[in-house]
Order: C-alpha cells, then sequence, then structure tokens
C-alpha cells in the first residue's frame, strides 16, 4: 500500500482507500473542464476529507461523483436520486456559493410565502454569520 505524505503534518492517508472511493469516469458533455481535470479535483476532495473530516468536502466530493453518473437513474444527486443535467447542477452551485458567502438558505421570502415567522426558523450556530 502506498502513501501520501505531507511532511508538514503527521498524518498519512492510504491511497488505496482513496483511490478506491474515486469513481468519475466520464462527464456529461456540458461539463466544461475535462474529466481528468474534474477527477483530479475528486481526489483532491476526498484527500481533504480523509484529512479532516469536513462535511463541505464530502459534499463537494458527492456532486462531483453525480456528475460521473456511476448508478444511472439512481445516482445520488444534490436533488435525489438521477442522472446529472446542467439545470440541477447550476442549482446546487449557485446553493452552494449562496451558503459560503454566510447567506441566510433558504432566503427570507422563502420561509415569508409559507408562513413561517423568524423566531420559528432555524438560528445559525454561534460564531456563523446569517
Amino acid at each position: 500500500m502506498s502513501f501520501l505524505w505531507d511532511s508538514s503534518e503527521e498524518l498519512s492517508v492510504p491511497v488505496d482507500t482513496l483511490t478506491g472511493m474515486a469513481r468519475l469516469g466520464s462527464v456529461p458533455e456540458w461539463v466544461g473542464p475535462p474529466l481528468r481535470a474534474v477527477a483530479d479535483i475528486e481526489l483532491f476532495l476526498l484527500r481533504v476529507f480523509e484529512r479532516t473530516r469536513a462535511p463541505q468536502a464530502l459534499g463537494s466530493w458527492v456532486s462531483l461523483s453525480w456528475l460521473g453518473a456511476e448508478d444511472g437513474e439512481r445516482t445520488p444527486g444534490p436533488l435525489g436520486e438521477g442522472l446529472p443535467t446542467e439545470t440541477a447542477a447550476w442549482a446546487a452551485m449557485l446553493t452552494a456559493d449562496a451558503i459560503a458567502a454566510g447567506d441566510p438558505y433558504p432566503a427570507s421570502s422563502w420561509w415569508a410565502a409559507r408562513g413561517m415567522a423568524p423566531g420559528d426558523r432555524i438560528t445559525p450556530q454561534p460564531g456563523f454569520r446569517s
């Protein structure tokens, strides 16, 4: 078994474990970067998750895996099971962008349209801005 080693840390990650999880063999034609670039990002995200257990890295990896449609119609994606579509990919990226920027999600207008008062909404954890 080979290991990736970062001399700045004491942690080593078995490459065989990560490689087994990386699944991208193809991406839809509407994906701009070439397969090799997307697959490299997929492997990078797995390494980040292995080292940090950050849910953001895992969620990003799941989204990239969805592009490969390994399980066909049953492939888990950001909107449930199904084949990847450009519209769903953009919707997921725009949502993630808003959340990363600290914007409330869903937006206040979404809650108001459903008659939910601000006090009834899920509030952010201390230290997170809303």
